[in-house]
């Protein structure tokens, strides 16, 4: 069957409960049900080293998905991406600095067309323009793209942000 298909993924990794080992073992301990008291109970290098072992765990898990998937389909359109940045064990000079690292995501986008992707790739692109690089392309023409803006919500309070 040729038909054209999406599948969408939300992995939890690497948010808590830190489940795997960097090897992808399970830890002994391993529960899939969150307690936000378990990580206040953790210094700042236990917290960094577990979230380190769920990020090497979840690379090898993603580049093996990606062979797979590009074995299969060699024209396929992958989109990896974060939802945020991680700022847990990094010490951080103000406040521009934690919106940086807040808003600093993984957006790795593999479009089979390299030629494409050099003329319409932008170094800040937004979330908000994954999917329009992605529709452009799928059209054949160029993509229709939104100003890249980022936002902080404090509260009830949404403020728009500069990204240095």
């Amino acid at each position: 069957d040729n038909a054209k298909f999406i599948n969408f993924f939300h992995i939890l990794s690497p948010h808590p409960p830190y489940t795997y080992n960097a090897d992808c073992t399970l830890k002994n301990n391993a529960t899939f049900e969150f307690d936000p008291n378990s990580l206040s109970a953790l210094t700042t290098q236990e917290h960094k080293q577990l979230y380190i072992d769920q990020i090497e765990c979840l690379n090898k898990k993603l580049i093996k998905s990606l062979d797979i998937i590009l074995d299969k389909d060699p024209n396929a359109i992958v989109v990896f991406q974060a939802d945020h940045g991680d700022t847990k064990g990094i010490t951080l000079k103000n406040q521009d600095e934690l919106y940086n690292a807040k808003l600093s995501i993984l957006n790795a986008i593999r479009i089979p067309d390299v030629d494409y992707m050099s003329k319409y790739w932008q170094d800040n692109l937004s979330p908000v323009n994954t999917f329009r690089l992605i529709l452009g392309f799928m059209k054949n023409k160029e993509p229709e793209f939104l100003p890249n803006r980022h936002f902080i919500k404090d509260g009830n309070t949404i403020s728009e942000i500069e990204i240095k």
